[in-house]
């Protein structure tokens, strides 16, 4: 049998390309090697709870690109979305935690107030943290998203210094560049956060048009809830998924693919495969003959993002009501140079804290707490696969917010880069892939096309027009990446 099209791994890039073949009548089929699709935006079942591998907050639920695909699917309302109505900060300062302090679109001028209940310590202004919804919209003042580009190679730090934000919003940006980014903050491009910010406070509007809050959202039943939609769409619409199939060899013929051959012997044809498995990754699936030598030195050349420590909690006890806690430090871009030379902070320049059960309670028994702490980690702590100084400084802060934290640990681990590259098999077990960095976003970002008639690559690593950020990022380039092949290919399906 000859299908339209090969997919080559299942995460959310590969799923969303599917689905705009699969929608516009295409024959194809997806090869996952593991038995769970949807990649970081996927989880597992331990003693009955559902756990995230590492997706924690989606940006824009139903407003982006994930619900594109549903909606292509027409398996929308598969999903239901827990909407934040809050962003609560927390700032750490000398080993004590002040706030919360943010943005709350029920409470006066859309913040929280700020009511530390004790003596605000020195250097903390009040009014650094007012109208923080206002202070980040107007960071876009004039840069309109077609704009975003002339600032795609002008790096965050030299960004920051020159504007010389106030503390509070310079902050929660660099809290934002981090989460967002996962990149250095020499390396990491304005314009791509830029973007992401534009989608985001988008979303935003026309979610609290709509009286669901914030875009900021989760999926009720657990991050895994959208591959498993995904899914079901592609196979109500004629799709064919296998897993636990690994693809040995991408098959090349007169500089052509022909098809694969799996690790079960089987060869599968088609005149068109689209690899979601990382740009690098597709190199090694295809005879080295095939690729030019430039392309192979573009593609060695590229940087991988930072990796992300997430400690996984269980607690017998209600810590906190908010759906999730951002702590930052103030003056945090003086860690930036602590985590390039590889050297572990006393503390993390942020920390995300998702509180997964406040969202979806469905996931826990009645009384517990599901927490999902995270920091990133250096380069040098994924060379040396030395997390322990780092998993110290993580339960550190995390015992600097909830002083009693040890007295209700039911369960307790933790999920580190190593983890994330025996699972998806991607050196270094990076956060997002590549590193969205000056030389490697926009124009500078890999295409879809490769040096092989017929091989594209889909998912967060490629596409100079995809944008957004982690699991969105993945799915935007999905889309589009289908809707290329569409475009070149249609015509001959027909």
């Amino acid at each position: 049998m000859k299908y339209d099209a090969i997919i080559v791994g299942g995460g959310l890039g590969g799923l969303a390309t599917n689905a705009v073949l699969i929608s516009n009548g295409w024959k194809t089929l997806l090869l996952e090697k593991n038995q769970v699709l949807g990649g970081r935006c996927s989880g597992f079942d331990r003693e009955g709870k559902i756990i995230d591998f590492g997706c924690h907050v989606i940006n824009r639920g139903e407003y982006g690109p994930i619900n594109d695909v549903l909606k292509i699917l027409h398996v929308e309302n598969e999903i239901e979305w827990f909407h934040s109505r809050k962003i609560p900060f927390l700032i750490m300062k000398k080993e004590k935690v002040f706030g919360p302090v943010g943005i709350d679109i029920d409470g006066p001028d859309g913040a929280i107030p700020f009511d530390f209940q004790e003596v605000v310590p020195e250097g903390i202004d009040p009014k650094n943290y007012e109208n923080l919804l206002l202070k980040l919209a107007d960071t876009l003042r004039g840069v309109s998203p077609k704009k975003t580009k002339k600032y795609d190679t002008l790096d965050f730090k030299s960004w920051l210094e020159e504007k010389q934000f106030p503390p509070g919003i310079k902050d929660i940006l660099i809290f934002l560049f981090i989460a967002g980014l996962v990149s250095h903050a020499d390396e990491g491009s304005v314009g791509e956060l830029f973007r992401a910010i534009h989608a985001v406070i988008n979303a935003t509007g026309q979610s609290m048009l709509d009286k669901k809050g914030l875009s900021l959202c989760y999926p009720i039943g657990g991050c895994q809830a959208i591959p498993d939609a995904m899914v079901k769409g592609i196979l109500k619409n004629g799709g064919e998924i296998k897993k636990g199939i690994r693809v040995q060899e991408i098959l090349v013929k007169d500089g052509k693919v022909v098809g694969v051959r799996t690790s079960t012997g089987d060869i599968l044809e088609s005149d068109i495969i689209i690899s979601n498995v990382g740009v690098k990754e597709t190199l090694s699936l295809v005879k080295k003959e095939y690729w030019s030598r430039n392309y192979i030195e573009q593609v060695q050349d590229l940087r991988p993002s930072l990796g992300v420590l997430v400690m996984r909690l269980l607690v017998d006890t209600k810590l906190t009501n908010e759906p999730f806690l951002f702590a930052l430090q103030e003056e945090s871009e003086f860690y930036f140079e602590e985590l390039a030379t590889g050297k572990v902070p006393e503390y993390p320049p942020m920390l995300f804290l998702p509180v997964i059960s406040n969202m979806s309670p469905n996931l826990v028994d009645e009384g517990e707490q599901l927490l999902l702490p995270a920091i990133i980690v250096s380069y040098k702590a994924v060379e040396t696969q030395n997390y322990e100084p780092w998993k110290q400084m993580l339960e550190k802060s995390v015992k600097t917010i909830f002083p009693n934290i040890d007295d209700h640990v039911i369960w307790k681990n933790f999920f580190t880069p190593t983890n994330a590259e025996l699972i998806w098999e991607k050196a270094g077990g990076p956060c997002i892939g590549l590193a969205q960095t000056t030389t490697q976003v926009g124009e500078n970002k890999p295409r879809f096309t490769t040096d092989i008639n017929g091989l594209y690559l889909t998912g967060a690593d490629v596409g100079p027009e995809s944008f957004g950020i982690g699991t969105e990022l993945a799915t935007h380039s999905g889309l589009l990446c289908g809707k290329l092949i569409l475009r070149k290919h249609q015509k001959h399906k027909e």
